[in-house]
């Protein structure tokens, strides 16, 4: 029982735990709390004292699931740490999954084929019952983007959303971009449930690697834009970087360097990419300054629940 009632209070077993989710449930939980105590108070007949049986099993039943709540937090991020990684390096990580928790398709876990058509791949990734990814917004963008005055921003390969919708909450006008159907349900739905209107965000579903901006933003950003299949990368962001505004910015997040966890990475198949080497990559016009080319850390949780860090390159350019 005390199982039952910590998942619940959690969340669903193995899914993301969204903030409000926890302050909501955690009321409840007090209410219920309360509850017990008064039940006892009752149950003694006014006598405190004959009251403390009920007053420990309440206790208890508090613990138990606080407990439960931190277990299913720990085993949600290492699964979103682990399924990111998977994107990029082909290899599935090792979580233990706990029973009745979600599952991937064993197709998931497959060799991808670089020539495959993307909207399938992704429709794929994507396929099952809820969300693959944890909500949260960067937060290597939330800290760069968060010094930044508000205006237009175009996220390239929103996914389901969770950047789109900070900036949206932090006074952007926001355009998500990404080639999956079901993410950008997902991400509208998501923002529907913030209380973000279609006014603060548009979703466009299309493919980055033929799809043209058409207005201007004061914010491009890529996060975390890898593939497994042919993707050229590149020409995506300078194509980007084209529909920046003078004085706006580019700003490209990606992976610097392996996990901890990660083993037998093709070097020529998984190269990552230092911050210069991002910026030499680009190599946009004169009218583009760097204003940031860092590698920074964020803990993490690896596939085994072993608490870690991962490393971030962090490009922002500026347009003058």
């Amino acid at each position: 029982m005390v199982a039952v009632m910590g998942g619940w209070y959690g969340g669903r077993p193995g899914r993301p735990v969204r903030p409000r989710t926890v302050v909501i449930r955690t009321a409840i939980g007090g209410l219920g709390f309360a509850a017990c105590l008064a039940l006892g108070f009752w149950l003694s007949g006014g006598q405190w004292r004959s009251g403390w049986a009920v007053l420990y099993v309440a206790l208890a039943v508090v613990v138990a699931t606080g407990l439960e709540y931190r277990r299913q937090r720990r085993w949600a991020r290492a699964h979103n740490d682990a399924l990111a990684w998977e994107l990029v390096t082909g290899k599935p990580g090792t979580v233990t999954e706990p029973e009745n928790q979600h599952q991937h398709s064993a197709s998931q876990h497959q060799d991808v084929d670089p020539h495959a058509d993307p909207t399938e791949h992704w429709e794929e990734r994507y396929a099952g019952q809820g969300p693959i990814w944890s909500g949260r917004v960067n937060t290597q963008l939330s800290a760069v983007a968060a010094a930044l005055p508000p205006g237009r921003a175009l996220d390239l390969g929103s996914g389901e959303g969770a950047d789109a919708i900070w900036l949206a909450e932090h006074d952007w006008q926001v355009t998500g971009v990404d080639i999956s159907a079901t993410a950008l349900s997902r991400a509208a739905q998501a923002a529907a449930e913030r209380g973000i209107t279609s006014e603060r965000i548009e979703w466009i579903e299309a493919d980055l690697a033929t799809w043209e901006p058409t207005g201007q933003y004061e914010l491009v950003a890529a996060s975390f834009l890898h593939s497994r299949l042919e993707f050229p990368r590149t020409a995506v962001l300078r194509r980007a970087a084209a529909a920046v505004a003078p004085g706006g910015h580019l700003l490209v997040i990606s992976h610097a360097a392996p996990p901890p966890w990660a083993e037998e990475l093709d070097e020529h198949t998984h190269h990552f990419l230092d911050p210069q080497q991002e910026v030499a990559e680009l190599d946009l016009p004169s009218h583009w300054h760097t204003v940031l080319a860092e590698e920074r850390t964020r803990p993490a949780t690896g596939p085994d629940g072993e608490e870690t860090e991962l490393t971030d390159a962090v490009v922002l350019l500026r347009r003058s």
